[in-house]
Parts: structure tokens; sequence; C-alpha cells
């Protein structure tokens, strides 16, 4: 009995150690399974970061922040198009919020090409824009003029409204077709485009493609 009690004892004592080893290893792999699946999750997609851009000043903010920001103002998040160079720092992507109503829908540039132009450009002027903001668009549309583009504004429908457009054309006078060509008058946008006094040299653009 002595002799038997003495050898179970030995063959639990071979096989628990046995055991106990498998059991840690079993541990350890379960272990380093959850830090590898934490990791896992941890790595998320690279953040997109743009430009938004409000008249004359510009925030950096990820992609999905624009577009929250513009469901809570029932905006419509809008790449811009042929941004100027200060909308792009960072080598970003410039957006900028519209109200439905004022998204401008542009001809083609190919379009204004075949006609002799450089293109199209575009200004939007809300009902709460300020002054300065005003006279830096207006020095916006004379460059682009000056450079043989089309340019077509939106204006918001207010009391001063006409007042706007009036001073708009004074300071355009010199280096655009006036009248302007009216391509919408309801009662909450006015939108209009003017074409360029002369057309930019065939030549001088395409030296400028280069």
């Amino acid at each position: 009995m002595s002799l038997l009690a003495t050898r179970s004892i030995s063959r639990l004592l071979r096989v628990y150690p046995t055991l106990r080893s498998v059991v840690l290893l079993s541990s350890e792999h379960r272990q380093n399974d959850g830090e590898t699946l934490a990791k896992t999750k941890k790595k998320k997609s690279p953040e997109v970061r743009i430009n938004l851009v409000e008249n004359t000043s510009l925030t950096v903010v990820s992609m999905e922040s624009a577009h929250k920001l513009a469901n809570r103002r029932n905006m419509k998040l809008t790449m811009i198009e042929n941004p100027e160079h200060w909308m792009t720092a960072g080598n970003r992507k410039a957006f900028e919020l519209l109200a439905p109503s004022k998204k401008v829908t542009p001809k083609k540039d190919t379009d204004m090409k075949a006609q002799g132009f450089r293109g199209l450009k575009q200004a939007v002027f809300s009902d709460t824009i300020q002054d300065h903001d005003i006279s830096f668009k207006i020095k916006q549309l004379s460059k682009w003029l000056l450079n043989g583009y089309v340019i077509e504004i939106a204006v918001d429908v207010s009391d001063k409204y006409k007042e706007l457009v009036s001073k708009i054309e004074e300071e355009i006078k010199d280096i655009a077709k006036l009248p302007g060509i009216v391509k919408r008058d309801s009662k909450t946008l006015f939108r209009i485009q003017y074409e360029p006094v002369n057309k930019p040299d065939k030549a001088k653009n395409k030296e400028q493609a280069w």
C-alpha cells in the first residue's frame, strides 16, 4: 500500500508540472492575443483635415467635424473650385459652408476656355458679410477679371443688396463688361455674371499653363 501511494505521488509530481506549464502557456497566449486585438482597435484611419474658409478667415478642422457643423447649420459643405493660394495653406483642400440657395452652378472651365476666357471664378456675398470682407472680395474679383476670368457672384437678397451690387460694379467698371448677365433674381438670391473687357492673350495662356 505504501509503495502504491509513493508511485501515485511520483506520477502526480511528474504530470502536474507539465499541466501547469500548459496552463501558463495558454494563459500567456490569450494575453498576447488580447494585447494584439487592443492595438488593432487603437489603429484608426488617418484623420482627414481640411481648410474651412468663411469670408477671409481660415480654420483647420477634420472632415468629420466640418460635416457635423454643416448639418447643425443646415448648410452644405462644398469644396472651393480654383481656390486662392492662401486658402490651401498646408496643402489642405479648401471647403466652405453654403446654404442650398447660395450654391453657384458654374459653367465648365472648358466651356469658358472655348470662348477665349481662362475660366470661371465664383464669389458669394452673404447678408452678414462685414465691410472689410466685402473690400477683400472685390479685390479678388478685380484680380480675376484682369487675369482673364469670367466672374460670377451670388448675393443674398436683403435691404442693401442692390447697394452692394452697385458698389461692386463701380469698382470693376473699367475691367468688366457692364451690365452683367443676370443668372438668377429671386426673393432670396441674386446671381450675376461679368465678363472681362479684354480676353487673355492665347500665347500668354500657353506660357502660364506650362
